[in-house]
């Protein structure tokens, strides 16, 4: 484990996505689902009902005539949402540029620093920037350590 069992079960909480935030977390911390399941419940804290289904999750049925696009293209607020999307570069791409040859703790933290400073502007102001901070705080102590 990379993260303390409070770590994983803040960054759970703080997700919007519970069943993609498990996956990220397992991933990070060299662990299956089912540990981090484990910990969350350990922990006190809800868990998404698609994390305690056996097997893999079933994905939502296609529609079987397909939709007409609008004249217009709308904003994607899941897969693109406006504050991750500026100057012709989507965070996460940046993010992954940026900790590619990072090991797995430092990486997070400097992923979770570059997203707040990239969209404090446009969602959170000021708040933004103190999420960052202390992620900044969390990696000068690990690279000191």
């Amino acid at each position: 484990m990379t993260m303390t069992n409070e770590e994983i079960a803040r960054d759970y909480r703080q997700a919007k996505d519970g069943l993609k935030q498990a996956k990220i977390l397992a991933e990070l911390n060299q662990c299956s689902k089912e540990k981090i399941v484990e910990i969350l419940q350990e922990q006190g804290v809800k868990v998404d009902g698609r994390l305690l289904q056996k097997g893999k999750p079933k994905a939502p049925a296609r529609p079987k005539a397909p939709t007409p696009k609008p004249a217009a293209p709308d904003p994607d607020p899941v897969n693109h949402p406006q504050h991750y999307t500026r100057g012709g570069i989507e965070c996460i791409d940046a993010i992954a540029a940026a900790v590619q040859d990072l090991p797995g703790k430092e990486a997070w933290l400097v992923g979770q620093i570059i997203k707040y400073v990239w969209r404090y502007k446009w969602k959170n102001g000021a708040e933004d920037l103190e999420k960052a901070r202390f992620y900044l705080d969390r990696l000068i102590g690990e690279v000191k350590a």
